[in-house]
């Protein structure tokens, strides 16, 4: 208002002059206060500035940013920056910008993870490990954030394997493991921790438990723990592991050239066994040595009929039928096969010895428990039959020993050594008869037992005393007259004499025509 009144008032200069007048300087006095007129030109100032504002305003209303877009602008900035620092190679420099951003935004996932990265760069594996870990805690349903801590841990310990630590590998290892099961390099790396510190007992366990988690199957565990069972003299684990390994992989290298190597060991073993056999008779070196070769080479089905043949010569007839019945499954039960057949006879024969030898011994169940198997593969074998008998005999059932001495007999009608049994058999079931009063059938069974040995004195006497109580007296003096011949020393033909023949002594009686034709008849016989 002031200034406009101020130009209202002044179209011309005497004007002023006449109306204000002149101070003593030359200017002209005014009838407005200074002091107003500075303030009224700081309104007029401000006004304009006001105004200058919103006019600016309007313009840059677009370009205005909140604190929060100042600080994600400025976040991005160090993280691109950090970047590009790391693609240049220059770590420290990346992560002190990851370490900026993250100063003005904690929880930016991606500079955890970049900086992580930097740091596995510079191998500083811990650094990396948390900023990973701090990671997962802020995306925990992010699965490729818990890998990579497994796989850092899986970094750091092949760098302390390389340096020689195993123990501090190993707990990397088993730490990497332990958070991704399925991942078989780090148990692999953990394996090879344990063979290098020795403690080959754990590395062996801990291959036997991924193995039995593999579900395809992994021809180098599989080497793996052949060499371990190799480590422990487990000859029959190894082989059994490098044959499973070519089963999966049939060009596997090293199980290829395990395989030659067991092969060779085995075959050298047996040479030596009967080498040691033949030459020097020392059984139990020879036993030694094939029993390498069986381990080392199971699938030979012959390994075993030798070395039960070596059993069986020691008289470790358990050992032997346990061989030969192994030879058998392992020659597929083929009937054709040579090696079955072998093995098959001698496990008869083991089986008729192993009863031998339990009969002289007083075990007369257990020889008929091994006869029975025996005759069970074996029905044309007469000794057999005769072996069993005699057992039966033994045990006083005297029914059951006929029975195999007769089926002997069949087998072999002409066999003198049957026939002796039959007759003992017979001449026992007679002494029963006799015993129980039965006369005539004691005389049947006499008279079988004289049948099949007319030999033998004692059957003539038995048979006399029974035709005696049966009051048959030429019968019985019959059969004395010839037991006096086949055994004059038998003290039981007296008594029988002196009732048969009262009043005659023995001399006389061998001088009759009876007697005589008697002494032709035997004669004869013989």
């Amino acid at each position: 208002k002031v200034g406009r009144s101020c130009t209202e008032i002044a179209p011309s200069a005497s004007n002023e002059a006449v109306m204000l007048g002149k101070d003593e300087e030359g200017t002209f006095a005014t009838s407005v206060p200074e002091e107003d007129i500075e303030d009224a030109r700081r309104r007029q100032q401000r006004r304009k500035m006001e105004i200058e504002a919103k006019m600016w305003d309007q313009e840059n209303m677009t370009q205005r940013m909140t604190m929060s877009e100042v600080i994600d602008k400025k976040v991005q900035e160090h993280f691109n920056t950090g970047v590009e620092r790391a693609n240049q190679g220059q770590f420290e420099a990346a992560i002190t910008s990851f370490s900026k951003a993250l100063n003005l935004q904690p929880r930016d996932v991606s500079c955890y993870v970049e900086r992580a990265e930097a740091y596995l760069q510079m191998c500083d594996f811990r650094s990396a490990h948390l900023n990973y870990k701090q990671a997962y805690i802020l995306e925990p349903h992010n699965p490729q954030l818990f890998e990579k801590l497994a796989f850092i841990s899986y970094l750091e310990g092949q760098c302390l394997f390389d340096l020689g630590l195993y123990s501090e590998a190993l707990e990397s290892f088993t730490k990497a493991s332990e958070m991704k099961p399925t991942a078989q390099c780090y148990h692999t790396r953990a394996i090879a921790c344990l063979a290098a510190l020795g403690r080959h007992q754990e590395c062996l366990a801990l291959t036997t438990r991924q193995l039995e988690a593999e579900t395809t199957g992994n021809p180098e565990l599989y080497v793996l723990r052949a060499r371990l069972h190799l480590k422990f003299n487990n000859l029959t684990l190894c082989y059994y592991d490098v044959r499973d390994a070519l089963s999966l992989d049939s060009e596997q290298p090293e199980a290829k050239k395990m395989m030659k190597e067991i092969h060779e060991k085995a075959e050298r073993g047996k040479q030596q066994a009967v080498s040691l056999t033949i030459q020097k008779g020392k059984l139990q070196e020879a036993l030694s040595k094939i029993t390498v070769s069986v381990e080392a080479d199971p699938s030979r089905p012959e390994y075993h009929v030798f070395r039960g043949a070596l059993y069986r010569r020691l008289q470790n007839f358990n050992a032997a039928i346990d061989d030969y019945l192994l030879a058998m499954d392992k020659a597929d039960h083929n009937e054709q096969d040579p090696i079955y057949q072998g093995a098959q006879k001698q496990l008869l024969l083991t089986y008729n010895d192993f009863a031998v030898y339990c009969y002289h011994k007083g075990f007369y169940e257990e020889s008929v428990v091994l006869l029975n198997k025996a005759i069970k593969g074996e029905k044309t074998e007469k000794g057999l039959y005769i072996n069993r008998g005699d057992c039966f005999f033994k045990l006083n059932d005297l029914g059951f020993a006929l029975a195999d001495y007769q089926q002997a007999m069949e087998i072999d009608p002409t066999c003198w050594d049957i026939k002796c049994r039959v007759a003992v058999v017979h001449n026992e079931l007679g002494i029963t008869a006799y015993q129980e009063r039965r006369y005539q059938e004691a005389v049947k069974r006499f008279s079988l037992a004289v049948e099949h040995n007319n030999k033998v004195g004692q059957f003539y006497v038995h048979r006399a005393r029974s035709n005696y109580m049966m009051q048959d007296v030429e019968a019985a003096r019959n059969d004395i007259m010839y037991s006096l011949h086949l055994d004059p020393n038998n003290e039981e033909i007296i008594p029988l004499l002196s009732r048969l023949f009262p009043g005659r002594s023995v001399k006389e009686v061998l001088m009759s025509n009876s007697a005589e034709k008697v002494r032709n008849s035997i004669l004869r016989m013989m």
